[in-house]
């Protein structure tokens, strides 16, 4: 008997004369036989879960059906609505019907039962969570013992299928896990709440705000802190001692005014002193004749003048001050410290470890983060002062320097840097690692477009994908009417992660196409800041050949490492200097609004350290998130080439360039080996046998000699 009919059974009953004790009586037994029946069913799957665990029937499941009744006292909604609709008191008669007055069942308000025929055991404390989760799907109470890591275990891979049903399958392909489904009260609610309001109905709508709620930054404490090894005031005496001493012995003289120690080098000040000289001048009265003395000549006087010492002959002492300092290496700049002084860069005895942790921590760069949308932490300068930048200020960034000198430390701290302070909803690294070993441990955070790339064939097409994001991105903003993308997340709900590309090695994708290469770097560098687009590129070999006119030009901000010559250090800071630093993370760094280069320590970070970082995010749960595919246009583009094109790109030792000199072919009536060369900017051996598999692909005719040879697939 269902419960309504029971209803209005029990009320034609009450209205009849006589009493029907044994009616009401079966009556009772058979509604509450059929509810314990249902609930039997729609909990079976869930009580086989742990059949050593009573907590399932102990906390008295409730189901969708049942609407707001509580499995523990055995009575169905039916039995309770007829009590109410007779007048039964809450805290007389209902004892009557088998109810408690302080029992869950009679507590409901009609918020609460609305929550509760949805399927929820609510209480008062649900009720303003499920308030705050208004999209919130029906899910079964769940034990907290067994539902408090539910979410994380089943987004990790943990969750066994036992736990699946249909009915969550929807909420797993969409990437929040089953156990969301079945977490107890208001926090399933909740969970389940911010699954559905990060989905969209339409696949492409994405509701960022709540996917970024979601997400937890990792702690500052997976990094380690460093010791500071200060230079004693002692030493620090000593050596401005050696240097007055040494200038002051080839008759130029100086004074120290200013010291500032830092991690790796003391800068010493010095305050140009004066050139005296002595002269004799004979002694004229006021009407200008001389004056004589005793014996009648004219009386003489020493008189001492004084020029300033000329600063270029305190630069010219540069090696007579590291033979005295018995150091390999001195830098000398002027002005320093921002004070009429020339400054004198000094190695120290035992260098200080910059650590990530101490400059995140420093008051600069926590200055620096209020404001910016991608903080760097970049390590200390000479005067132990905290340098930080915004990347989205910089915009681009070069790296160069010698193997061996921290180039690749340098990119490790700067990706760490942005994975700790940004979550995946607020930025998306595509890292390009032909060495395989620098960038390869970051596989698998969650901030990823694509795993780290290590095949160079594969970049250019990694590339040109973002060449077409980026100008998917103008097209929106273009239909928003706004000119960034900072404008663009302040007015649209769906906002833009910025994109980080990381180069840990150039020369070798110059060496593999370095004409794509360079026109795709150069054309994202140069279009790609509005729309959240910045490139740090480093490389080994900063020679004209991989760094070239155009990437220096779109490339601003720059970092130098030591390098081997004088000449490398021009290339890359248009200025000498990069070849006097000491190795192991010492560096100059140019940026965009800088005049001449800041010497730097960078900050190091340890294998440990990035691998507990990594961790983490490989454990975090992870939400759905927008995806943005590199490679989707690539076949659309290869589908616009001609059937021929297409059949004969699959031939072993076809040239890449193939589909070039075609092109370039079909062009030209007459095409010759000097003429790929100078169009396609390849040698003469590559460009040779491009010639001859044209002719054996049928695009150019036989050759005659030194001749041009005729272009015949404009004849077919």
């Amino acid at each position: 008997m269902s419960g309504g009919a029971f209803a209005s059974a029990l009320a034609t009953s009450d209205g009849q004369d006589g009493d029907k004790p044994k009616l009401e009586t079966a009556a009772v037994e058979t509604a509450e036989r059929e509810s314990a029946d249902a609930e039997s069913q729609d909990f079976s799957r869930l009580t086989a879960v742990d059949d050593e665990n009573p907590t399932f029937a102990e906390n008295g499941f409730v189901s969708a059906a049942n609407g707001h009744a509580n499995g523990a006292n055995g009575v169905s909604p039916s039995v309770y609505d007829h009590a109410v609709s007779n007048g039964a008191d809450e805290g007389e008669d209902l004892a009557a019907y088998g109810l408690e007055p302080d029992s869950p069942a009679d507590a409901l308000d009609p918020d609460e039962t609305a929550a509760a025929e949805d399927g929820f055991d609510v209480d008062e404390d649900d009720a303003l969570a499920l308030d705050a989760a208004p999209d919130a799907s029906p899910a079964a109470p769940m034990p907290d013992a067994n539902g408090a890591g539910a979410l994380s275990a089943k987004t990790n891979g943990y969750w066994s299928d036992e736990f699946e049903d249909e009915d969550d399958d929807d909420a797993i392909a969409d990437g929040f896990g089953a156990p969301a489904a079945l977490l107890g009260g208001a926090a399933g609610a909740a969970a389940v709440g911010l699954a559905s309001s990060a989905r969209d109905d339409d696949d492409d709508g994405f509701d960022e705000g709540a996917a970024a709620a979601m997400w937890k930054r990792p702690s500052i404490d997976l990094l380690i802190e460093g010791e500071d090894n200060r230079v004693s005031e002692d030493e620090l005496d000593k050596t401005a001692e050696i240097i007055t001493r040494t200038l002051g012995e080839y008759g130029v003289e100086v004074e120290v005014g200013h010291v500032r120690t830092g991690p790796t080098v003391t800068m010493y000040g010095l305050v140009p002193g004066y050139v005296r000289r002595n002269r004799v001048v004979k002694e004229v009265d006021d009407d200008g004749r001389p004056v004589l003395d005793e014996a009648g000549k004219q009386i003489s006087k020493r008189v001492e003048q004084k020029t300033r010492v000329k600063v270029d002959s305190i630069l010219a002492r540069e090696k007579d001050l590291a033979l005295a300092l018995k150091t390999p290496s001195l830098r000398l700049e002027t002005p320093a410290m921002g004070k009429s002084l020339v400054g004198i860069e000094v190695p120290n005895p035992n260098p200080s470890l910059v650590t990530l942790r101490s400059v995140m921590k420093s008051g600069e760069y926590q200055n620096v983060k209020k404001r910016a949308h991608l903080p760097i932490a970049l390590g200390r300068g000479s005067g132990g002062e905290s340098v930080s930048f915004d990347l989205a200020k910089m915009p681009h960034l070069l790296v160069a320097g010698a193997t061996g000198s921290g180039k690749s430390v340098c990119l490790n701290a700067i990706v760490s840097c942005m994975i700790m302070e940004k979550t995946p909803v607020e930025l998306r690294l595509l890292l390009i690692d032909p060495k395989r070993v620098e960038l390869t441990p970051y596989n698998g955070v969650p901030h990823l477009l694509a795993p780290v790339v290590v095949e160079t064939d594969s970049v250019v097409g990694y590339l040109k994908g973002l060449i077409r994001e980026m100008f998917d991105r103008y097209r929106r903003m273009e239909e928003v009417g706004v000119r960034n993308i900072e404008a663009y997340n302040n007015k649209m709900p769906d906002k833009m992660p910025f994109l980080c590309v990381v180069v840990d090695e150039l020369a070798d994708l110059m060496m593999t196409a370095a004409f794509d290469v360079e026109q795709s770097l150069c054309r994202l560098a140069q279009l790609g800041r509005a729309t959240g687009i910045h490139l740090i590129i480093a490389t080994q070999r900063p020679s004209v050949d991989v760094v070239t006119g155009l990437i220096k030009a779109n490339f601003p901000s720059r970092i130098s490492f030591g390098v081997t010559s004088q000449v490398d250090s021009r290339t890359i800071l248009d200025t000498a200097g990069a070849d006097k630093l000491l190795g192991r993370g010492d560096m100059l760094y140019l940026p965009i609004d800088a005049s001449k280069p800041a010497r730097v320590q960078n900050v190091f970070i340890g294998d440990a350290e990035i691998a507990d970082l990594v961790n983490f995010w490989k454990s975090t749960p992870w939400p759905r998130l927008r995806q943005i595919d590199l490679l989707a246009g690539a076949d659309e583009e290869a589908d616009g080439g001609s059937a021929g094109s297409r059949s004969q790109a699959a031939a072993p030792g076809r040239d890449d360039m193939m589909d070039k000199a075609i092109e370039l072919a079909m062009s030209q009536r007459k095409l010759s080996t000097s003429l790929l060369q100078r169009r396609l900017r390849i040698g003469y051996p590559r460009a040779a046998r491009l010639m001859d598999q044209l002719e054996e692909e049928g695009v150019v005719g036989p050759g005659e000699g030194s001749k041009s040879r005729d272009v015949i697939i404009n004849q077919s």
